[in-house]
């Protein structure tokens, strides 16, 4: 999980969240007319500011820069009590511990004590929740969210249930970690809307933006010292500006 956000000189990873009506998302040519009485579209926004510390096996989230840090796993878990945590509403337990295997090897697991319809009964070691990152432990009344797929890359290494196969797991939209490059690169505003101001390269660099499902959206020529790039028209979302220097930097387009 590469870091894009420092906050208080602490690296964090920013993560996304767009969201469609899940009939029209899955099916537009038949959607039921109880969808349409419900549609609705959430612009991308930010979902969080996230950190993990492979040493201490913990992993921190914030809701904005502003926000305070806030656990939100801990793979330090034992039987009893589960730990205070970002979406845990208290009185749940660990009842019992064991191992899964997924594709990249034998994760711990933790079963929890809401192992019933309204769930999440598990949480995987380097996964989280069975029902998805930012989950209530357990739900509210009447609420579920679960977690079909879970991977890295094109790797898909978590799927819900026993069956074992990937099937139903769109990869199409693989978001890559960005490398970390020493860089004195600075781009404002962002996110943007239109004019992109680039500034700090020391000779002139080849750019490309590649959009989260890899494809090639635009390409330009950055000069040394300051560049003014026009990303009028480009479609709404996450992209990543790469350089023939190897930098790469995020780009929110609003």
């Amino acid at each position: 999980m590469g870091a894009d956000t420092v906050v208080n000189d602490t690296n964090y990873t920013t993560i996304w969240h767009y969201a469609e009506c899940f009939a029209e998302l899955t099916n537009p040519v038949s959607t039921p007319s109880w969808c349409n009485d419900y549609d609705y579209v959430v612009s991308t926004h930010l979902a969080a500011l996230m950190r993990q510390d492979t040493t201490l096996r913990k992993v921190y989230y914030r809701a904005s820069s502003t926000q305070g840090e806030q656990l939100l796993y801990d793979f330090n878990m034992v039987l009893g009590p589960y730990p205070d945590t970002y979406g845990h509403l208290g009185g749940v337990e660990v009842v019992d511990m064991d191992s899964v295997e997924l594709a990249d090897g034998y994760h711990k697991r933790w079963r929890l004590s809401v192992d019933n319809w309204d769930g999440p009964s598990h949480v995987i070691e380097g996964v989280g929740s069975e029902a998805g990152l930012f989950t209530l432990v357990p739900n509210t009344f009447e609420g579920v969210d679960r977690l079909y797929c879970f991977g890295t890359d094109t790797l898909v290494m978590y799927v819900y249930g026993d069956e074992g196969t990937a099937t139903g797991c769109d990869f199409g939209a693989t978001v890559y970690d960005i490398a970390a490059v020493p860089h004195d690169i600075f781009i404002h505003p962002n996110p943007v809307h239109g004019l992109l101001h680039i500034s700090g390269l020391e000779r002139s660099a080849q750019a490309v933006l590649w959009s989260a499902t890899g494809q090639q959206v635009a390409a330009f020529r950055l000069n040394a010292g300051r560049t003014v790039v026009d990303l009028a028209g480009i479609a709404p979302g996450m992209y990543v500006l790469r350089t023939d220097q190897g930098v790469a930097l995020q780009v929110m387009v609003e």
